[in-house]
């Protein structure tokens, strides 16, 4: 398909760079359709959080059926009479069929009208990061499934309570002091109902706990960073009075030494990223080994560190003259370590970010369980 042809020209890319930059070492390409780059975090939580909700909609239509079962308890001797008089079990059951249908329609509008109302709201409180979160909304494909599965339960769960009424035997159901009959007759159905419902709930259950205990889990993550009484925020430069990386170094200095003058303030960074945020990934090699590596790069303030807590694992502290125009120096992390150097400490490690490009020494080595970087 043409996904495999162009994963075969981007191959042939990269072994023409390999050729080209043999200083780069190896280069490796892969390529992936948008959609299952951007959605590929949130997916499997998606069609997990789709199948909850399709048990309990599940439990509520085994409910509704149950419901719809003790009404035919009640309409016995209605449907008995009609019988007897010569009316059809096919038009009997074809009538309670159709009042399902009317119930499952007017559950699926005020559903609709819910969701519409629902959605509206999380996408004006959602984060500008999530991916096409403008987009997000009830369309055609939506209201094409909500019919769909307003038809299928409406005559799924309408239908067995409509034929198990329907075979009633109509003699028995005018005789007197039929009641007992009638009315073991709906616990024995159910009874089935019952067992199916709570089966049901019982899966949404361990789901939840499972869902539950993984959240517990995660709050006691160490993310390598405190984030306790920190305060971040986004400041975005206009280009034509920022256009220098000079100029927007000097505007980020010149606030960060005016907020440290703030009552209150104890600490004060800036970088491109917060923790956890992303970074950008660049090839690299080490100096001595052509082996081509990747890591995710950010730029940071002397006291980033400091201010997010990241503890100092070896080497020294960023300093106000490892800048522009000085010796190239790195700040590492364990995952780097391990990942990249096989646990091995990069202290006195030169790193080689491309052909021409000054030399980087890996002087720190801090402590953050995250990937490599």
């Amino acid at each position: 398909g043409a996904l495999a042809t162009a994963g075969l020209e981007l191959a042939a890319v990269a072994e023409a760079m390999a050729r080209d930059f043999p200083d780069m070492g190896k280069s490796r390409a892969a390529l992936a359709p948008l959609r299952a780059d951007q959605v590929s975090d949130v997916r499997t939580m998606l069609i997990v959080l789709l199948s909850a909700v399709g048990l309990v909609l599940l439990v509520g239509c085994v409910n509704v059926a149950g419901l719809l079962l003790v009404r035919a308890l009640g309409r016995r001797r209605e449907m008995a009479v009609r019988f007897a008089l010569g009316a059809s079990r096919n038009r009997v059951v074809m009538e309670q069929v159709v009042q399902s249908l009317v119930l499952a329609a007017a559950g699926g509008a005020a559903g609709v009208l819910l969701g519409w109302a629902i959605t509206r709201g999380l996408v004006a409180i959602a984060p500008a990061s999530l991916p096409h979160i403008q987009h997000a909304g009830l369309d055609g494909r939506v209201l094409a499934f909500t019919v769909v599965t307003v038809i299928i339960t409406g005559l799924v769960f309408g239908a067995w309570p409509a034929l198990q009424a329907a075979r009633i035997d109509p003699v028995e159901a005018l005789k007197d002091g039929d009641r007992s009959a009638a009315g073991a007759w709906v616990v024995r159905r159910r009874g089935a109902l019952l067992v199916a419902e709570v089966a049901l709930s019982a899966v949404l259950l361990v789901g939840a706990l499972l869902m539950i205990r993984s959240m517990m889990a995660l709050e006691r993550v160490d993310l390598g960073f405190s984030s306790t009484n920190v305060l971040a925020a986004t400041v975005a430069l206009p280009p034509n009075r920022y256009g220098t990386p000079e100029a927007r170094l000097k505007f980020f200095e010149s606030l960060e030494a005016r907020l440290r003058q703030t009552p209150g303030v104890t600490d004060v960074a800036f970088g491109n990223r917060l923790p956890l945020r992303g970074d950008w990934v660049s090839g690299m090699v080490f100096e001595g080994d052509p082996t081509f590596r990747q890591a995710g790069f950010q730029a940071v303030s002397p006291g980033y560190f400091k201010t997010f807590g990241i503890p100092l694992v070896q080497g020294r502290a960023l300093a106000a003259d490892d800048r522009l125009g000085s010796a190239g120096v790195a700040l590492v992390n364990e995952a780097f370590s391990r990942t990249l150097l096989g646990g091995a400490s990069p202290l006195g490690r030169v790193i080689r970010r491309g052909p021409g490009m000054p030399p980087i020494l890996a002087l720190i080595h801090i402590s953050e369980p995250t990937r490599p970087y």
